[in-house]
């Protein structure tokens, strides 16, 4: 059996298209409170469109099962920013592999109301994109609420094959190592966002990945 790599790489910080600087971290249980304080930060519509029924607050266990990530099979990086100078956590994607099969994974993102629509879902699903592709992942699945339709057209204008299927969007986005055949005018959009990330997505010092 394929093992995957562990992903060891560093924080790193980009400017939105609004000039909101965003500091993308990978997970960790030091981030916990980032993690709750954020998801109070959240709307009721973002939470059920996370989690696809009513949640009013994070359990310990949950939130463990959050921020402890082993950066293998479980991925999962923050997005940051500073407010007033304090730093608060205001996003989060993950893909987790599914079973067995080390070709696919299952992913998720999540981003506080006022800070969408400024660029960090595009950027954080880049990470992941291509941090599935260092590790040999051919397609990210997913699922999406029919109230959040706009995510599911987003999703089949990158290139996903996006179908309604009993009440759910079920998207399945393919990992190209030949970013050219992002055609779609968003697709073009996205690869320029893939090459800004994997610019800016460096190793850890005395890490085994490339």
């Amino acid at each position: 059996m394929i093992t995957p790599p562990v992903l060891h790489y560093n924080s790193f910080t980009l400017a939105m298209h609004d000039g909101t600087l965003v500091r993308f971290v990978p997970m960790s249980p030091a981030y916990a409170v980032h993690i709750k304080e954020g998801f109070q930060r959240l709307s009721p519509e973002s939470r059920y469109m996370r989690f696809g029924h009513p949640v009013n607050e994070l359990t310990e266990k949950e939130l463990k099962y959050l921020t402890h990530v082993d950066q293998q099979y479980h991925v999962a990086w923050g997005a940051m920013v500073m407010e007033e100078n304090v730093e608060h956590g205001i996003g989060v994607g993950r893909y987790i592999h599914i079973g067995g099969n080390l070709g696919k994974a299952e992913f998720a993102l999540t981003i506080i109301d006022n800070y969408q629509n400024k660029g960090i879902g595009r950027y954080l699903l880049a990470l992941l994109y291509v941090l599935a592709l260092r590790q040999g992942i051919h397609t990210l699945s997913g699922s999406i609420l029919p109230s959040n339709g706009h995510a599911a057209e987003i999703m089949t204008a990158i290139g996903a094959r996006t179908a309604l299927e009993n009440g759910l969007y079920y998207t399945n986005l393919p990992v190209l190592t030949d970013w050219g055949k992002l055609t779609t005018p968003y697709g073009q959009r996205f690869t320029e966002t893939l090459h800004n990330i994997s610019t800016h997505l460096q190793p850890v010092s005395g890490s085994n990945i490339h």
